[in-house]
């Protein structure tokens, strides 16, 4: 009897172990931040209005939207706290050959950083570019910018096997004469910052922008490395690059990026190597992937559903039914029709007068909430509350009614958890935008939902993605992981939050 009873002690001990595993990987695949110390720093240059609000927080949140006008005007800046710790991340071990799917790790968050970016080598230099699929142009800081941000990752032409300027009499420098041109040389816009060189120019809506040269090199994206022209930038404004990330990748729908000189996007350049002409995307509170050439099966628990894309310029889709909430027959009448999937947007957007009828309806139904009501709101744009995870699970799901597909967000998905001096808020992932007839899927959506984007057939696929986008955590992301903000499909641990 006494050694039944030892094994039996022994079998519990194991059992306990085994639990205490398994609770510590769906922690792990469900934590949202990886910070690598409790002291993290908050870098408020990108948070001038981050002040208390009783019993919550307000961060101003900047995002990217597509500009209608002007399809190279876009607002860059997308959330508005940057923590500085350093963080590990769930790197991915099965990247493609020349012949198959290039899959390649993606990296940042949606709280940490405000966006993703991946790793490239440009003339074998390495550089961050955030992903973005609401543009089509690739452009890094070159070496000799003078006001680029201090410490970031530089593109040296001197230190390139095959790199060139694109001169302003080359053929391909075919912008045409405009104000921010230094001069024009047979309809080609001339450098006021290098002479010679063929201008190139971002702006954005924020009052951002960069400018500088085109270049020529190649390009290293994961397993496969073609030829690319890109925007040298050697001029920026303070507030264009993030903690980390140097320049920016576009993959929109369209094949080219005009500033003004029109030239081939980076995704383009792999297609006409041999990728197939479609991509995916899968991103996590932390980190995320990207496989070039094919659909993410591993990463989705559904088969895609495809949406038809509208328009040439941004991945564009169809909207049936702009907004409804789930199980309410409550309608939002609006003009909205269209919805963008844009993964340089960290939010979902609502056109403002959508946005406010939704505060209202909540505000109405929902008062018994702490801090939605009163003259201060976590409704409010770019604020926070210090709610219970019980608090969040009483608001309503959202649907949106895409043509070919319907997204639901729970309240858990759409309120994201952000950590300040280890006080926990809770901070709402929808913000207002100006186009009365556009919805922005940003971020907030595609954390729950796999996105494939396929030009040949003209279509979006939306799938439901598996915790941590099926892969496995690493052990520097285990261990981080330990100490973040775990979201609530954990059951034991809702009474920590």
């Amino acid at each position: 009897w006494r050694r039944t009873g030892f094994l039996m002690k022994h079998v519990q001990v194991w059992l306990w172990v085994l639990l205490g595993l398994v609770r510590i990987g769906l922690l792990a695949r469900v934590c949202l931040a990886k910070y690598g110390s409790d002291s993290a720093e908050i870098d408020l240059k990108w948070a001038s209005s981050l002040r208390n609000k009783g019993d919550g927080v307000e961060v101003l949140w900047l995002h990217r939207v597509p500009g209608r006008t002007e399809p190279t005007a876009r607002v860059l800046r997308p959330w508005g706290v940057e923590l500085t710790t350093a963080k590990g991340h769930a790197e991915v071990k099965r990247d493609g050959s020349q012949g198959g799917p290039n899959v390649v790790s993606l990296f940042g968050g949606i709280a940490s950083v405000g966006m993703y970016y991946t790793k490239i080598q440009l003339g074998g230099q390495e550089v961050h570019v955030q992903v973005d699929t609401g543009s089509s142009t690739l452009a890094a800081p070159m070496k000799d910018c003078r006001d680029c941000k201090q410490g970031d990752r530089r593109y040296d032409l001197a230190k390139s096997t095959f790199g060139s300027i694109v001169n302003c009499a080359d053929g391909a420098c075919n912008g045409g004469c405009a104000t921010s041109c230094d001069s024009c040389n047979n309809g080609g816009c001339c450098s006021k910052l290098s002479p010679g060189g063929c201008h190139f120019s971002l702006a954005y809506a924020d009052g951002s922008g960069a400018s500088g040269i085109l270049v020529r090199d190649t390009i290293l994206w994961g397993a496969k490395e073609v030829n690319v022209t890109f925007g040298g930038i050697l001029h920026d404004s303070q507030d264009f690059e993030r903690e980390g990330v140097d320049g920016i990748l576009g993959v929109g729908y369209h094949t080219e990026g005009c500033h003004p000189t029109c030239i081939t996007s980076a995704f383009s350049a792999l297609v006409q190597a041999g990728t197939p002409d479609l991509f995916s995307i899968c991103i996590t509170h932390t980190d995320g992937r990207m496989v070039l050439g094919g659909e993410d099966t591993e990463a989705v628990i559904e088969p895609f559903q495809y949406v038809t894309v509208e328009e040439s310029i941004y991945w564009t889709v169809r909207v049936e039914e702009g907004l409804r909430i789930v199980g309410d027959s409550t309608s939002f009448p609006s003009s909205v029709n269209q919805a963008v999937v844009d993964s340089g947007t960290t939010l979902l957007g609502l056109p403002i007068q959508l946005f406010q009828k939704l505060k209202n309806y909540f505000q109405s139904k929902y008062c018994n909430i702490r801090g939605l009501c009163g003259s201060q709101s976590w409704f409010d744009p770019g604020s926070c509350g210090e709610l219970t995870i019980g608090e969040v699970k009483k608001l309503p799901s959202l649907q949106f009614k895409l043509e070919g597909t319907t997204l639901v967000l729970e309240p858990l998905e759409y309120m994201v958890p952000y950590v300040e001096n280890g006080v926990k808020y809770m901070c709402l992932g929808i913000m207002s935008t100006s186009n009365p007839s556009q919805i922005i899927l940003g971020n907030s959506v595609m954390l729950k939902y796999v996105t494939t984007y396929d030009r040949v057939n003209k279509r979006v696929g939306f799938a439901r993605a598996k915790p941590n986008c099926g892969m496995v955590l690493n052990e520097t992301s285990l261990t981080s992981s330990l100490s973040l903000v775990p979201l609530p499909e954990a059951p034991w641990l809702i009474d920590q939050f």
